[in-house]
C-alpha cells in the first residue's frame, strides 16, 4: 500500500513537472513567436516609412526639376528673344551711324527692347521670390496672392487674421517653404476642387501657427492623399508633405459631412 501511495506521489510529481515543463516551453515558444511578429511588423512599418520617404525625395527632386526647366524656357523664350532682337538692332544701329533719322529709330527701339528684358528678367525673379514675401513676410504675401487669384476671377481668395497678428513673422526658410506649401494648396483647390470660394485663416496658438484653408469645393481626406501620392499623378501632393517636412510641419485634410473641406498647416513654434 506504501508502495502504491509512493509510486503515485512519484507519478503526480513527475506529471507536474512535466506540465510545468511543457507550459513554459510554450510560454517560451509564444513569447519568441510574438517578438519576431513584432519584429517583423516594426520592419514593415520601417520599410514603408523608408520608401515613403524616398518618394518624397524623389519628388522634390522632380518638382525642383520641373521649376528649373520652367525657369530656363522662361528665360529663353523671353529674354533670350528680346536679346537677340537688341542684339540685330544694335548691328543695325553701328552700320547705319550716318543715316541721323534712322539711328534715332532704332535707338528708340533698342531702349524699348532693353526695357522689356529687364522687366522679364524681373518677372522671372519675383517667380522665383515673392519680393513682398521677402519685404513684408508670409501674411502679407499670402494676402498679395489671395487679391491677384480673386482680380482674376478664377475663384474669390480671402486671407483673415487677426490685426495684432499683421507683423509676424517667420525664419527666411520657413517663411519661404510655408508660402510654397500655401501656393501649392492654392493651386490644387483650383485645379480640382471647383471650388468658387477660399477662404485662409491664420491663428497663432500657444505652441504652433495654424493655418487653415476652407473652400466650398470637392474635398480630400487624408486617405485620399496617401492613395494618390502612391501614384504618379501625386506629385503635387508629394511636393507639399515634402516641403513641409523641411520646416517641421504637417498638413492634414479634412472632408467631413455637412462641413466644408478644409486644409490645416500646423507649424510648430520653436
Amino acid at each position: 500500500m506504501e508502495n502504491e501511495k509512493h509510486i503515485d506521489v512519484v507519478l503526480l510529481v513527475v506529471g507536474g513537472t512535466s506540465g510545468m515543463l511543457i507550459l513554459v516551453f510554450a510560454i517560451i515558444i509564444f513569447v519568441v513567436y510574438y517578438q519576431k511578429k513584432v519584429l517583423a511588423q516594426q520592419n514593415q512599418i520601417q520599410l514603408a516609412e523608408n520608401e515613403y520617404q524616398r518618394q518624397l525625395l524623389k519628388a522634390t527632386i522632380q518638382v525642383e526639376e520641373k521649376e528649373r526647366e520652367r525657369i530656363a524656357k522662361n528665360i529663353h523664350d523671353d529674354v533670350g528673344t528680346l536679346l537677340n532682337v537688341l542684339k540685330l538692332t544694335l548691328t543695325k544701329l553701328t552700320r547705319n551711324t550716318d543715316n541721323k533719322e534712322l539711328t534715332e529709330t532704332l535707338s528708340s527701339e533698342s531702349i524699348h527692347l532693353l526695357d522689356e528684358s529687364i522687366q522679364s528678367v524681373r518677372n522671372v525673379a519675383k517667380d522665383l521670390v515673392s519680393p513682398t514675401l521677402i519685404k513684408l513676410g508670409y501674411l502679407k504675401a499670402t494676402h498679395e496672392l489671395c487679391k491677384l487669384i480673386t482680380n482674376s476671377g478664377q475663384l474669390f481668395a480671402d486671407l483673415v487674421y487677426d490685426a495684432s497678428l499683421a507683423g509676424t513673422r517667420f525664419p527666411d526658410g520657413t517663411e519661404v517653404q510655408l508660402y510654397r506649401v500655401t501656393q501649392e494648396l492654392i493651386n490644387n483647390i483650383m485645379k480640382h476642387a471647383g471650388a468658387s470660394e477660399l477662404t485662409i485663416e491664420y491663428i497663432k496658438q500657444e505652441h504652433a501657427h495654424l493655418i487653415t484653408l476652407t473652400h466650398n469645393g470637392k474635398g480630400i481626406n487624408d486617405r485620399d492623399v496617401e492613395e494618390i501620392s502612391r501614384q504618379e499623378r501625386g506629385l503635387g501632393l508629394k511636393s507639399i508633405q515634402s516641403r513641409a517636412q523641411l520646416i517641421n510641419a504637417t498638413v492634414h485634410y479634412y472632408n467631413e459631412a455637412n462641413l466644408k473641406p478644409s486644409i490645416n498647416i500646423t507649424l510648430p513654434i520653436v
